[in-house]
């Protein structure tokens, strides 16, 4: 494993907004580096990774629907614009630390272990 990508999946580990199941499979990886298993492991990330990032569309939809704005009240509308001139810009994925970052870590981890 490159030290690339254990900066990367530490960053991932870190971020506050990575849930704790990404965060346990993330760090089964690192457990797995080097082992027989580790090609195993990379492939659980991957799909943890796929079930857990969230795109930029689906992170409008939560903080449009009435249970985002229940949980960011008016921060909402700030989050929408924000979200939406990112979108404009290209940007394909949530921008929250953890999926910016998981993003990344799906393209890094299909490079070294395959699709």
């Amino acid at each position: 494993m490159t030290e690339q990508l254990t900066t990367i999946i530490n960053e991932l580990i870190n971020a506050d907004s990575c849930n704790d199941a990404l965060r346990a499979t993330a760090g089964a990886f690192l457990d797995a580096a080097g082992t027989d298993g580790e090609k195993d492991a990379a492939k659980a990330l991957m799909a943890k990774l796929v079930e857990s990032v969230n795109t930029i569309d689906e992170s409008l939809s939560f903080f449009k629907s009435e249970i985002g704005r229940k949980v960011f009240g008016e921060a909402a509308d700030g989050m929408i614009a924000s979200f939406e001139a990112a979108k404009e810009k290209g940007e394909k994925f949530c921008l929250c630390p953890a999926c910016q970052v998981g993003a990344k870590l799906y393209d890094l981890l299909s490079a070294e272990y395959g699709a």
